[in-house]
């Protein structure tokens, strides 16, 4: 879906279910790609349970409010599983 498209659709307001779909999908692209920018302006750090679990975007696996990545102190090694998940059901 271009630009233009998604413009068109949301001025005319009746959006296909397939237009719906590809505009979520182009979303989770641009966020996932968004997130990976920001991932890796972070220092690297010394590795800690954080760094191997958590997400720059959706937070601490842990529930710790001064989780090294979330709080971008440390960067993320891996990809969140949730993450992976939004870009492979698009």
């Amino acid at each position: 879906m271009t630009k233009n498209q998604v413009l068109e659709a949301i001025t005319r307001n009746d959006w296909t279910l397939k237009e719906i779909n590809q505009l979520s999908h182009l979303v989770r692209v641009l966020t996932w790609n968004k997130h990976h920018e920001i991932r890796f302006k972070v220092p690297k750090g010394s590795p800690d349970v954080h760094t191997d679990h958590c997400c720059i975007v959706h937070g601490c696996k842990f529930g710790d409010d001064d989780c090294s990545v979330f709080t971008q102190k440390k960067r993320q090694e891996f990809d969140c599983e949730e993450c992976i998940a939004e870009i492979e059901q698009g």
